[in-house]
This record gives structure tokens, sequence and C-alpha cells, in this order.
């Protein structure tokens, strides 16, 4: 399972995350909005509406699994006079800014764990509550109202 909306890191590699190699890691497997994401995604969509496959059926998790996809496309209705002709997309950001090079996993937010480690924070954070421990007052009153 890949848990970061930005690269292709799997949840057994998360450990590795500070050590020298992750940064080129994480450029070499950054997510790509390419031909084959995109396949993937129809591929998966034409099993759940016309094959009937559930979600978490096993087909859907051979395609969609790996890589933590999800069968979803955007819907764009477009008018012309007064008819109405929906046009099915992969993303509206990538139909529209993908041919100008704009790739739209560059948008999502990085969690703050991904670029630092749990322990190496909560160790961190443990060592400042007994230095504001040590002082005199309510150092530690005021931090919890912060």
């Amino acid at each position: 399972m890949a848990p970061c909306p930005r690269c292709l890191i799997m949840k057994n590699q998360i450990c590795d995350i500070g050590k020298k190699f992750d940064v080129s890691r994480r450029d070499r497997l950054a997510w790509v909005d390419n031909r084959h994401r995109k396949h993937t995604v129809e591929l998966a969509r034409q099993l759940l509406y016309e094959s009937g496959k559930r979600p978490n059926s096993k087909a859907m998790a051979k395609i969609l699994g790996p890589k933590s996809l999800a069968p979803n496309q955007v819907c764009s209705i477009f008018f012309s006079g007064h008819s109405v002709d929906l046009g099915h997309q992969q993303n509206a950001f990538s139909e529209h800014l993908g041919p100008h090079g704009f790739d739209f996993h560059t948008m999502f937010v990085v969690d703050l764990l991904h670029e630092f480690e749990l322990g190496v924070w909560k160790a961190t954070f443990t060592h400042l509550l007994r230095i504001l421990h040590a002082q005199s007052g309510d150092v530690i009153t005021t931090l919890n109202e912060q």
C-alpha cells in the first residue's frame, strides 16, 4: 500500500524515511499522471460499473491495491446551445493542465510524518516536555493552552 499522495513509497518502507537514499527514492517513485495510471483507473471502472465487481473484490484489489489507486473520474458538463453533452474525464486538472506540463499530484500536501519520522518527533517533544516540567511555574499549562 502506498499511503503518500505524492510518491509510491510503500508502507513497509516508511521506516527508511530520513535516510540518505530517501529523497532520491521519493523522486524516483513520484506519482506521475501518465497513460498507465489512467488506463489502470479506467480498467477498474469497467470492472466496477460494467462487470459488477465489488469495490473490495480480489479483482479490484489486484488492479488498484499495489498503488493505492481509486476508481474515480471527474465529469464535466459542456453546454452547446440548449443540449447538454456529458463528457467524462480522468481528472479535470489532468485533462486541462496536463498538456501544459502540470502534474496534479504536485498539488497534494505531504503528511509531516512523511518528512519527519514519528519516533524522532516523539523523542524531541518528550524532551521538550521534560525541559518545561523542570521550569518553575505553569509552563506546561501554558503549552496546553496553546
